[in-house]
């Protein structure tokens, strides 16, 4: 969750920024106890008036008879240093060197997982993840969005250092979809449900090396968070199975899971081809799953034809936006589409037809600050028939 800058870490700031890069800054508000981006770190030294001159050590800086105020706020920083480096762990700063090194390995290793899931699906016969089946009925289909869930990935309170998400976190609440869904629902609803349809639309993981200091807010390494993810999520799925007649699943990738090398190394779809082969392993003909391993996918559900993608447009009014829904339905000619990304959900028409916005489970960190948009974590649930889409919109909210 993003605050304002406390009066403390503005005048911190204004003691280090002539001294100290940005990455020095980040590193040390870490040992403080607070949580700031690179990029925040630079916005504030902007409106502050403030850059950083040159390299040098915290404890040459020297000051004024007069600065009374900033030797104060020098002195209690320091306090707290010693007192909170006790307390917190911050992981080191990877040199340039070293960021390549890494970035090399997770291209490898995603590279290794695939080709060792490959292996394993030559050697399971696929059976449910070939089903092309459909609910045809005057029932109601529940669509359940599926996205940014950022596995692995912790956000902490600057202020009071509470921990807002980790992977246990993340863990509870994706298992407990099923249970908030059941909870807003009425029993005679869920009985005019003969299916649900689970949407995936990526970053299901938070990767590594997406983005500089990345390393700050993940607390597992990608091939844990896979395996936390797949976990989590076969879980779920196993609740709406209970609730349900019939579970599909279609999914996208997201840009959290690219690991670079090949488009097919994506974490995302290392979780989705462990999905698959589970699917495929109970050979229910009530579960199906459909993989396309790319950033679109589309569905049909009670005849309607749905594109799902993990990223579009934030909203639909502007001339940009238009023009890239329309040619979206120039290809695909889709009746709703859904689509996550922005860590806040949101219902947008274009021309009559609905666009679902997902929301995320992190809830609010600084992506979301930097977007101006405040959302609790949240995923998007609605139903469909077939005189209606999206004629009820549940938002599942924690």
């Amino acid at each position: 969750m993003s605050v304002n800058w406390s009066v403390d870490e503005r005048e911190l700031l204004e003691i280090v920024r002539e001294t100290m890069s940005t990455r020095e800054i980040q590193r040390f508000f870490q040992l403080l106890g607070y949580d700031r981006s690179k990029d925040s770190i630079q916005k504030q030294s902007k409106r502050m008036g403030l850059r950083f001159e040159g390299y040098g050590l915290l404890d040459e800086i020297t000051f004024g008879e007069d600065d009374e105020r900033t030797q104060a706020a020098y002195s209690r920083v320091i306090t707290e240093r010693h007192t909170l480096a006790e307390q917190v762990s911050p992981a080191p700063v990877a040199t340039s060197a070293e960021q390549s090194s890494r970035t090399r390995e997770y291209k490898a290793a995603a590279l290794d997982m695939l080709a060792e899931l490959k292996k394993i699906r030559t050697e399971v016969p696929r059976t449910c993840s070939l089903s092309t089946d459909r609910i045809s009925s005057s029932k109601n289909s529940l669509v359940v969005v599926l996205s940014d869930w950022h596995m692995g990935q912790v956000v902490i309170d600057p202020e009071s250092n509470d921990v807002l998400y980790n992977t246990d976190i993340a863990r509870a609440r994706i298992t407990g979809l099923p249970r908030n869904l059941q909870d807003q629902l009425y029993a005679d609803q869920i009985e005019d449900i003969d299916e649900c349809v689970l949407l995936m639309c990526g970053d299901m993981v938070t990767g590594e090396g997406v983005f500089p200091g990345q390393e700050w807010s993940t607390e597992a390494s990608a091939a844990t968070q896979v395996l936390q993810a797949t976990k989590a999520a076969w879980q779920m799925i196993q609740g709406f199975r209970s609730m349900f007649p019939f579970v599909r699943i279609v999914t996208a990738r997201g840009n959290h899971g690219a690991a670079g090398g090949s488009p097919e190394s994506n974490w995302d779809n290392i979780v989705y081809q462990q999905l698959e082969l589970l699917v495929d392993l109970t050979g229910e003909p009530n579960l199906t799953i459909h993989n396309r391993y790319t950033d679109y996918s589309t569905v049909t559900i009670k005849g309607w034809r749905g594109l799902i993608r993990h990223t579009a447009p934030i909203q639909a009014d502007t001339a940009s936006a238009i023009a890239k829904f329309a040619g979206w339905y120039g290809i695909h000619d889709w009746d709703f589409m859904c689509y996550g990304h922005y860590h806040h959900w949101g219902v947008l028409p274009w021309m009559g037809k609905p666009i679902i916005r997902n929301g995320c489970l992190v809830g609010g960190d600084d992506y979301a600050e930097g977007l101006a948009r405040k959302d609790g974590p949240s995923q998007v649930a609605f139903t469909v028939n077939e005189e209606r889409i999206a004629n009820l919109i549940i938002p599942l909210c924690y």
